[in-house]
């Protein structure tokens, strides 16, 4: 009987095939998953997609960076027609497209954004992107020109209260994207503030529950939707009907499922923004 002499020759090639093997078993569970979920997201009966508003929050994070060139690609492929782009302001006033204060989040870097200079963000590079693309932070103005160049109405989220940033951000929006842009924050000085920058200016107003001071706020700022936390149980039907009862346009966060969308699509709701649903999933 002949017997198997193992040979350290052969250590690399079978290093290779178990590292094969574990790639080739982690597609065929992604791929998997990726089928669960898009069975999970059946065509809607009750939505009519000619009347709902789909914002991507940044871009589906789970497949590519939030906040970046490679999200407005693959939203742009998707059917999108507006994205929500978070800005932060580094330490030399510069505002950035980034979700978190924190860089790590986002980047293979560590501390807050505000304390960088922007061009010393330059080296970090944007977690989860092909390295061939050499993703880096950008600036907003820049993501959201990208946006706007591919039918994309940018919605700016705002994080940082400071008056001559806004200012200078909303001059840089006007001119390159013709007033196609939404200035949207969950601080209300900086709605306030917009607003006087550019009076006709359409801005979001976010809050986690809805109160009667929100409602109020709204309604005598024009051009300001009110954007409520879905999945807070307190926003309940009767305070979701006072903010249609005063005539303010609306939007919800935090309907994740095609399931809760549904259920705030009954009740009056047609724009909600989220990383879960596609436009494709309600034609």
């Amino acid at each position: 009987m002949r017997t198997f002499k193992f040979n350290k020759k052969h250590i690399p090639a079978l290093i290779l095939a178990a590292v094969c093997l574990v790639v080739a078993v982690l597609c065929i569970v992604k791929a998997v998953d990726d089928i669960k979920y898009h069975e999970e997201l059946t065509q809607s009966s009750i939505i009519d997609i000619t009347q709902t508003i789909l914002t991507a929050d940044g871009g589906n994070g789970k497949k590519v960076p939030k906040n970046t060139y490679l999200a407005i690609d693959d939203l742009h492929i998707k059917g999108f027609t507006s994205v929500k782009i978070d800005a932060r302001l580094t330490g030399d006033k510069k505002w950035v497209a980034l979700a978190d204060e924190n860089i790590s989040v986002a980047t293979n870097g560590h501390g807050k954004v505000s304390e960088y200079k922007y061009y010393e963000l330059l080296n970090y590079n944007i977690k989860g992107a092909p390295v061939f693309s050499k993703a880096v932070i950008e600036l907003v103005r820049d993501t959201a020109k990208y946006a706007y160049d591919n039918s994309i109405t940018p919605i700016v989220y705002v994080h940082n209260y400071s008056k001559k940033p806004i200012r200078s951000l909303i001059g840089e929006l006007t001119e390159m994207l013709n007033n196609s842009f939404y200035i949207a924050s969950a601080d209300k000085r900086t709605i306030e503030y917009a607003k006087t920058v550019l009076p006709t200016l359409m801005c979001i107003y976010y809050v986690d529950e809805i109160t009667d001071e929100d409602i109020e706020f709204c309604r005598q700022n024009t051009s300001v939707s009110l954007c409520f936390n879905a999945a807070n149980k307190n926003n309940t039907y009767d305070k979701i009907e006072k903010i249609f009862s005063a005539e303010i346009l609306s939007a919800c966060y935090g309907a994740e499922t095609l399931e809760e969308i549904e259920k705030f699509y009954k009740i009056g709701v047609r724009h909600f923004i989220n990383d879960s649903i596609e436009p494709g999933v309600l034609q």
